[in-house]
């Protein structure tokens, strides 16, 4: 029997760059490419949304639903099915878009509506329009903020807050209380998904419906985001450039992105060789 029955790969800090454009080391690639010959599917879970795996996914060859949102969201890039969705409440859902509306900070609400695109809604910029761009993705609207219409609900938010900042994370939490899950996912990232919603409940729906074990699982990634996902499976690897109580929650530390740390991982425990 093998050890592993599925790969799971977080995407930014960890095959991908997060300061540069969505292109992923050939050696990753290739790495991907082995370990699904070799018998072990490979898929994603990330805090982009199904759009933006897209792409990859047909790069990788992924052929298994992926989690994205930041758990929010379980089901197909390729065409867009959807497995499971779980926005904020209508009444935090307005709330959260009250805030937006008023706040100092740069702040990006990803807006759900059942059976409509989801829509990137924009409160200012104080950058360049490309900065934005790849850390919300596109198409993206800047819009002064509205009212939801009544079927609308946010599915996650995104604010700017690096780190010479005040730290935004425990005034969202006194505003918000528990009624938003917060969680850091990059430098100058703050992300608010609905309670209960992250990484690692995305991932638990995910293998429930790929009737895996999460014990037979292994889990790259490299930031606080990737912690619940890390509590959830036997093996997981945190990147060389994850924060350093990330690095020791993993059962191993992989060499940095700019090495193909991920690719490395994925060598270290799989096989890449058919029987």
């Amino acid at each position: 029997m093998k050890s592993f029955e599925l790969a799971i790969l977080d995407l930014d800090g960890t095959i991908l760059d997060p300061g540069a454009d969505p292109c992923i080391d050939p050696r990753v690639v290739q790495a991907v490419a082995r370990v699904q010959q070799a018998g072990t599917p490979v898929t994603l879970a990330t805090g982009r949304t199904l759009d933006y795996a897209r792409p990859l996914v047909r790069h990788l060859g992924i052929r298994l639903p992926v989690v994205a949102s930041q758990g929010a969201v379980v089901g197909w890039a390729e065409t867009g099915q959807i497995l499971h969705e779980e926005p904020l409440d209508r009444p935090t859902s307005d709330e959260v878009m009250a805030w937006a509306r008023r706040a100092r900070h740069v702040v990006a609400l990803y807006v759900h509506r059942r059976g409509h695109p989801l829509r990137v809604l924009q409160n200012r910029e104080a950058r360049e329009p490309e900065y934005y761009d790849h850390l919300f993705g596109t198409p993206r609207c800047l819009v002064p903020l509205s009212p939801l219409a009544p079927d609308e609900r946010v599915l996650k938010f995104i604010a700017v807050n690096p780190p010479e900042e005040p730290d935004l994370k425990s005034w969202l939490r006194r505003r918000f209380g528990d009624r938003v899950w917060l969680t850091r996912t990059h430098a100058d990232l703050l992300e608010g998904t609905s309670p209960g919603v992250d990484k690692g409940s995305g991932v638990a729906r995910l293998l429930e419906h790929l009737g895996i074990p999460p014990r037979r699982v292994l889990f790259i990634g490299d930031n606080e985001n990737d912690l619940p996902v890390f509590r959830l499976v036997g093996t997981s690897v945190a990147m060389g450039t994850a924060p350093e109580h990330v690095r020791a929650a993993a059962a191993w530390v992989a060499p940095p992105l700019a090495e193909a740390g991920a690719a490395l991982a994925l060598e270290r425990y799989l096989p890449t060789e058919g029987p």
